[in-house]
Order: structure tokens, then C-alpha cells, then sequence
């Protein structure tokens, strides 16, 4: 059996640890007014 850890973006984990441990960080979702943005893509 194979399991992979996954995160979202709230966890503060850096993209050099999540390489490193094998961590996938998804991008949460932030909604402001009629717009929505991804942290870490649309918006740091």
C-alpha cells in the first residue's frame, strides 16, 4: 500500500521541505468580495 501526505497551503510548510519529505501542498482558496484567488499561485 502507498500513501502519499497532502497539505494545503495553510500549513506554512516551505516548497523546499515539502520536496525534500515528498509533501504535495495544494492551494487554498481565498475568496474576497465576487474574486477568488489560490494562495501561493494567484497570491502570496
Amino acid at each position: 500500500m502507498t500513501i502519499k501526505v497532502v497539505t494545503d497551503s495553510c500549513s506554512d510548510i516551505t516548497q523546499e521541505e515539502a520536496k525534500k519529505l515528498g509533501i504535495t501542498v495544494v492551494p487554498a482558496y481565498v475568496h474576497f468580495g465576487d474574486e477568488v484567488y489560490r494562495d501561493g499561485v494567484d497570491i502570496d
